[in-house]
């Protein structure tokens, strides 16, 4: 790891305030984001379904994530970067995960998010941090690992699960992790757990009391539809503007205003002629 990449870490671990993350995929979204204010942004495999209209994040492969990210680190100076590390490259094995973790690391990420998968992920994890890679762990809600069946329900409802979550976080924590996003956990439970901890939590749908809290972009500006969790606060409707910003364009092409004469290019009536008098 750089001495910049750790600095930048130190100094998310070490912030007195809340933290902020939000998900990008492009260069303009993380200028905009890094304008804004945010801490950090994640190149989420959220990416699968928000952006390349996959079913599940389970979809994505690394080639399509490495190209959004590439793309987000060029629109930003000096906000660190987290990519996920996809489903498809940790089913491929470890030491594949690994060199996927270790291409992002050289791209210009700080590190890697690995989600809690059983104890594949404390081992990749323990090897990305000794090979330089920062690494955030994810548990509770695990989306790489819902079954269709169960959903993507809350995690920690009885002691046995809660127990489970606890494990999975001291195990990636101990393993190097320097933070754990908690998905989709009730504020008691985060707050039981968080005891037990060191490393900052960054929270989606899991109280108010985490380190940091991170959403989707696109939920937040409004952007997504039918996507309503009691965790999102959506604080535009981007996505309303747009459309009807589209439908006015529709109109005034189909009916002729647009282009107007202010909208075209001109040339000098000498070079006119001259082109009118070619053969």
């Amino acid at each position: 790891m750089s001495l910049s990449a750790a600095s930048q870490i130190r100094h998310f671990c070490r912030l007195r305030r809340r933290r902020v993350v939000l998900t990008a995929y492009d260069a303009p979204t993380a200028a905009l984001l890094e304008r804004s204010g945010v801490d950090l942004i994640l190149v989420g495999d959220s990416l699968a379904t928000v952006i390349l209209g996959y079913a599940s994040t389970r979809e994505v492969s690394f080639r399509e994530m490495r190209h959004h990210v590439r793309a987000v680190l060029r629109g930003v100076r000096n906000v660190g970067v987290i990519a996920d590390l996809p489903h498809k490259s940790i089913r491929r094995g470890i030491a594949s995960a690994h060199r996927d973790a270790l291409r992002f690391v050289e791209d210009g990420c700080l590190g890697v998010k690995i989600e809690w998968l059983g104890p594949e992920s404390e081992t990749l994890t323990r090897r990305c941090v000794r090979s330089g890679a920062g690494v955030i762990g994810h548990v509770g809600l695990t989306p790489q690992s819902a079954s269709p069946k169960a959903g993507f329900k809350v995690r920690g409802l009885d002691r046995d699960d809660v127990g489970a979550v606890l494990d999975a976080a001291r195990r990636l924590e101990n393993a190097g992790a320097f933070a754990l996003v908690f998905e989709c956990i009730p504020e008691a439970v985060t707050d039981i757990i968080k005891k037990h901890l060191s490393a900052p939590v960054v929270g989606i749908g899991a109280g108010r009391h985490t380190e940091a809290q991170v959403l989707v972009f696109q939920d937040v500006v409004g952007l997504t539809e039918g996507f309503h969790p009691r965790f999102l606060k959506r604080y535009a409707e981007t996505g309303a503007v747009a459309e009807a910003a589209v439908r006015r364009f529709v109109r005034e092409v189909q009916s002729g205003r647009f282009p107007a004469k202010k909208n075209t290019y001109r040339i000098k009536a000498s070079a006119l002629r001259s082109l009118r008098e070619m053969p």
